[in-house]
Order: structure tokens, then C-alpha cells, then sequence
């Protein structure tokens, strides 16, 4: 029964992330947020960053490269579901499905509750 809840719970086409999830420390929320282009294609690499460094760096890269869109975003902190929201995740890739647009992955450990499982991929590219 546990895994028919817990198959229930995760799902691509249910969002099941917090808008206002829990705050993060001070120093994820200055981790360095980084973007490298390899050709056509484009990587967001997050540490351990919370919502608020998200959005700013979102911020930063709507004024000063407004046409670079990345092709994979790596949710922060290993899918911690305190160190993303929905609106953050759309603000890099598009509203949730993002046909097209990119993907998000999470790289995280077995049976780990507070990390997101599923909400990895924004999109089929």
C-alpha cells in the first residue's frame, strides 16, 4: 500500500512541490549559481541554493542574457524540496508541461521523503 501512495504522490503530471516551502539557510541561499553553453545546448548548475537565490539569479540572467534558455537545470541540494519551488522551476523552464524547453534533474538517495523524486523532468525535449 505504501508504494501505490508513494506512486500516487510523485507524479510528472501532478505538481506536487510547496510554492512556500520551509526557509533555507543563509549560506545555501549564496551558493553560486553557474550556466555553461556547449554548443546549442546549456547546463544551470544550482549547489545548494534555495528559491530566493534561484529567482535572483533567475533575475541576473533575464537582464543580461535574456535570450539564453538552458537546456538542463540541476535541482539544488540533491531535489531538496526546500530548495525549489514550482514558480522557480518555471521561471527557468516554462510552465509545467514545458514542451520543448528543457529539463530538470535531481540527483538523490534512496527513500530520501524530503527530496523531490519525480519532478525531474519539466519536459520531453
Amino acid at each position: 500500500m505504501r508504494n501505490v501512495v508513494e506512486k500516487i504522490k510523485e507524479r510528472l503530471d501532478l505538481e506536487t512541490l510547496n510554492n512556500n516551502p520551509p526557509s533555507t539557510s543563509a549560506s545555501n541561499e549564496t551558493s553560486v549559481v553557474q550556466m555553461g553553453t556547449f554548443g546549442t545546448k546549456s547546463i544551470l548548475l544550482t549547489a545548494d541554493v534555495g528559491p530566493d537565490g534561484l529567482n535572483e539569479a533567475a533575475d541576473y540572467a533575464e537582464n543580461n542574457f535574456p535570450s539564453l534558455q538552458p537546456t538542463l537545470v540541476q535541482i539544488p541540494h540533491h531535489g531538496s524540496r526546500r530548495n525549489v519551488t514550482p514558480a522557480v522551476l518555471n521561471r527557468w523552464l516554462g510552465a509545467f508541461p514545458a514542451q520543448g524547453r528543457g529539463n530538470a534533474i535531481a540527483s538523490v538517495g534512496k527513500n530520501e521523503d524530503i527530496y523531490t523524486r519525480v519532478r525531474t523532468c519539466s519536459c520531453a525535449e
